[in-house]
């Protein structure tokens, strides 16, 4: 028997999930990023990450020195 895809998010190799709570700062931070998971991704790796700030507008650069 053949299962038709009902829809819904394509699986992906990522297998685990996590649940945070976010400030209200946080989340107005997070969603100017259509790619969430991936940008939370890249802050904890260290990659380069650009955060505006939701109440001042000031561009800050995060970037981990190896």
């Amino acid at each position: 028997m053949e299962r038709k895809n009902k829809g819904g998010r394509p699986r992906t190799d990522r297998t685990n999930a996590v649940t945070v709570k976010l400030t209200d700062e946080a989340v107005a931070i997070l969603n100017e990023h259509p790619r969430k998971s991936a940008f939370v991704d890249a802050l904890i790796r260290g990659e380069l990450a650009q955060i505006k700030c939701p109440n001042c507008g000031t561009v800050i650069t995060i970037k981990t020195e190896e």
